[in-house]
């Protein structure tokens, strides 16, 4: 649903156009699950956002040794409004929870979109990168 809500407003980040369930195939969600990094949220048992925190993101982030979490797979129900904002202060509180100092993501070059949504909740401009083809911008949010 969320791809097809972006494309509906002429939004195409990079990911969405090499199809979605090529770059993160089912057996990457399947690893996610048993590794316990997927985190979900959902109406009357109906996953309406999920998120998956990673401990690392090389060779897109360097290990500058501050505890933080790395956030993937942020998605959520268009139908609803606000749940991405509420998936990730749940990210935050996880972080918080577990001693990190920092939440970390990323947004593909030219989704103005998502970086006001990132800047909106905290999240400050790290820098631009390029990570096997993909050009994106990093973002951080201090926590803690």
């Amino acid at each position: 649903r969320r791809i097809d809500y972006l494309r509906e407003r002429d939004i195409h980040p990079s990911w969405a156009d090499r199809d979605y369930l090529n770059v993160f195939p089912v057996e990457y969600f399947e690893r996610v699950v048993r590794d316990g990094v997927l985190y979900v949220g959902d109406m009357e048992g109906v996953i309406v956002a999920c998120a998956t925190l990673h401990h690392g993101d090389f060779p897109r982030w360097e290990d500058d040794g501050l505890p933080s979490y790395y956030v993937h797979n942020l998605a959520s129900d268009p139908r609803f409004s606000g749940l991405g904002g509420m998936m990730l202060e749940f990210c935050e509180r996880v972080a918080i929870d577990t001693g990190r100092k920092a939440l970390r993501l990323d947004s593909i070059k030219g989704n103005d979109f998502l970086e006001n949504f990132y800047r909106k909740r905290g999240f400050a401009f790290v820098k631009k990168t390029c990570d096997r083809g993909f050009y994106c911008t990093l973002w951080e949010k201090r926590v803690g």
